[in-house]
């Protein structure tokens, strides 16, 4: 860790009576700039632990189309690899980028866009779920 100091006040007054360490500033009053003249990264809040973005209220008529199409789309998978002889194994290899076709290829063409990507993860943990469901698990590394 390196010993930077802040900058808490503004004001012209005499460098000693204004800098405080690092260590010793609490997050709530962490200044704009460092002494030296450089800022502060910035404070990134752990994975996971963001607020969400607003949630899109879809019609349930249309969740249940999604998910249904995440079930087919789950079928389809497994039916190919099998008709392949290969193995149902390990996590559900679909992705978001393919839900979202499917759901562009299967819903109204007027579709708002916060309502095609909730669609498309509905869609996509459908499938997943199916799949989970099926397969068994990987034992390689």
């Amino acid at each position: 860790m390196t010993n930077r100091f802040y900058v808490t006040d503004p004001v012209a007054v005499p460098a000693s009576e204004h800098l405080v360490e690092e260590a010793t500033q609490p997050d709530a009053q962490r200044p704009a700039i460092f002494a030296d003249g450089t800022q502060p990264a910035p404070k990134v809040a752990p994975e996971g632990s963001q607020p969400e973005a607003p949630a899109y209220r879809v019609p349930p008529e249309m969740a249940t189309r999604a998910a249904t199409l995440g079930q087919v789309w789950c079928q389809e998978y497994v039916r190919e690899l099998k008709s392949q002889a290969r193995d149902i194994v390990g996590g559900w290899p679909g992705t978001l980028r393919e839900a979202r076709r499917r759901v562009l290829a299967q819903m109204p063409r007027n579709l708002d866009p916060g309502h095609l990507e909730e669609l498309a993860r509905i869609t996509n943990l459908s499938a997943r779920r199916d799949w989970e469901s099926q397969s068994e698990p990987d034992l390689e590394p």
